[in-house]
C-alpha cells in the first residue's frame, strides 16, 4: 500500500515505523518539530520537502484519530503531561524514582518531568542501555530533564559479583 503527499510515495511500513519510532516516540507535536528532530537508527535520509510530505500524511492521521476519539499510548502520555503542565494545582510529588529506565521512551520521562517540580534531586533515575529491549535511545535533556555533570556510571555488577571492565 502506498500514500501519496504532494509529489512523494511512501509504502505503509515506512509511514508506520516513521510514526511509531520518530513522531511518537520522540513526542513529535508539529511540523517545526518533525524538521528539526534527528531520527536516530531510521536508516533513511530526508530532506526538508520529504519531511512536509510525510508530516502532511500523520496530520491527516491524526485527524482521523481525533474524529474518532481514538488514543493511542503516546497519546495519553502527552495528554497527561499537557494537564499537568497547564494545571494550577501543585503536584504532590517531591522526588521521583525510576527503575529500569532504558525501554521507556521520550513522552513517558516527559511525563516524569512535568510531575515533578524542578529542583534538585528531584529525579533518579537508573537504566542500563545495553538491556534495552526497543533501540529506540531517548536523550534526557529533550525530555526537559539535565543530567550532564550529574550521572554516574557503575562500576560494580552485583548480579554476578565480579567488576564491570
Amino acid at each position: 500500500m502506498l500514500f501519496r503527499s504532494g509529489t512523494g510515495e511512501w509504502k505503509l511500513g515506512f509511514c508506520r515505523e516513521e510514526w511509531e519510532t520518530v513522531i511518537q516516540h520522540r513526542g513529535i507535536e508539529s511540523l517545526q518539530d518533525y524538521l528539526e528532530v534527528i531520527r536516530y537508527g531510521r536508516g533513511t535520509r530526508l530532506a526538508r520537502r520529504e519531511r512536509e510530505e510525510l508530516y502532511a500524511i500523520f496530520n491527516r492521521f491524526m485527524a482521523g484519530k481525533k474524529s474518532r476519539n481514538i488514543l493511542e499510548w503516546y497519546d495519553v502520555l502527552n495528554l497527561a503531561r499537557k494537564a499537568l503542565e497547564e494545571s494550577a494545582v501543585p503536584s504532590p510529588f517531591r522526588a521521583i524514582i525510576v527503575d529500569e529506565a532504558q525501554d521507556m521512551e521520550a513522552a513517558a520521562f516527559k511525563l516524569l518531568r512535568a510531575m515533578v517540580p524542578r529542583r534538585e534531586n528531584d529525579l533518579f533515575i537508573v537504566g542500563d542501555v545495553h538491556q534495552r529491549i526497543y533501540k529506540r535511545p531517548v536523550t534526557l535533556s529533550d525530555c526537559g530533564i539535565q543530567v550532564r555533570g550529574r550521572s554516574n556510571n557503575l562500576k560494580v555488577n552485583y548480579r554476578t559479583t565480579a567488576q564491570i571492565g
